[in-house]
């Protein structure tokens, strides 16, 4: 004996021709040197990094993935760090936050990886952003132990965004935490870190004309269906 039933909810979606199905996707709204992989000769020695990034065009910022290397002989310890978005300049320097989150580093240790932030930020074309990362230094004073890789790339191809900005428990000057207060003004391969910016997924358009009376009838054929008694075989 077997039963068979048959599901309303995919027949009103056939018939109507709509998606039915959840939201919240994301697609790639811009990108920074995410078609290399990280440099694998470095660990970071600051507790916090990063970058200024310009769009050239306005988007809805919904999450950010990086590129953290294993570096060679190196013993990596995965810590919760903290990406960070100020608007016009970092902490140090009167940013203002417009949101962050937290990842696991082993998300993007050895390849792309983030997470996204509780809302949208809305970036403006031309304006300037500081994208940040807190917490990725080391966790040992030991040297290549429970350290994480960086996340820039020592390609000569790669393109240099900005200097980079840091806080260093270790270095005089630089030791307030998640301030950003101290750059490196060497136009180098520090200056060149791997990132993916994200955008909410388009939604679906309006119902094209008729598709609600459309509905409405396979809502009903679906209830019908549902209400016929079960067919033993």
């Amino acid at each position: 004996m077997q039963r068979y039933r048959i599901n309303a909810f995919v027949i009103v979606c056939a018939a109507a021709g709509v998606l039915c199905g959840t939201a919240g996707a994301s697609v790639l709204a811009d990108s920074v040197n995410d078609s290399f992989a990280a440099d694998n000769n470095n660990y970071w020695g600051a507790n916090d990094v990063g970058w200024f990034y310009t769009p050239t065009s306005s988007y809805n910022l919904s999450g950010i993935n990086t590129y953290f290397s294993i570096p060679n002989g190196t013993i990596i310890q995965n810590r919760t760090v903290t990406a960070v978005v100020y608007q016009g300049n970092t902490p140090a320097n009167g940013g203002t936050l417009l949101g962050s989150f937290a990842f696991d580093s082993s998300l993007a240790e050895g390849h792309l990886g983030g997470g996204s932030f509780a809302s949208p930020i809305a970036l403006t074309g031309g304006q300037t952003y500081f994208v940040g990362f807190e917490d990725v230094g080391p966790l040992s004073p030991t040297p290549n132990v429970d350290d994480i890789g960086v996340n820039f790339t020592a390609s000569n191809s790669a393109t240099f965004l900005s200097n980079l900005f840091f806080d260093n428990s270790v270095s005089a000057g630089c030791t307030t935490a998640h301030s950003f207060q101290c750059n490196d003004p060497n136009h180098d391969i520090l200056g060149q870190p791997i990132l993916q910016f994200f955008e909410p997924s388009p939604v679906s358009g309006a119902p094209e004309p008729g598709s609600f009376e459309l509905l409405g009838g396979a809502l009903l054929v679906g209830f019908r269906l549902l209400r016929r008694p079960k067919q033993r075989v």
